[in-house]
């Protein structure tokens, strides 16, 4: 997933949803397991997906 922080600023709240989609499902183990590549800026993710949130 490219530019990731493009996704997030137009639509945050499924930008968050699909962050901790593919997180649970990088996070699997086994033959379903799913390697996930993103890239964006750190500043970019602060407001979408916060750490206790």
């Amino acid at each position: 997933m490219d530019q990731f922080e493009e996704y997030a600023r137009a639509v945050p709240v499924e930008a968050c949803e699909l962050f901790r989609m593919l997180s649970d499902l990088a996070g699997r183990r086994g033959a379903a397991a799913l390697r996930v590549v993103a890239t964006a800026r750190p500043d970019s993710l602060d407001g979408v997906c916060p750490i206790n949130g």
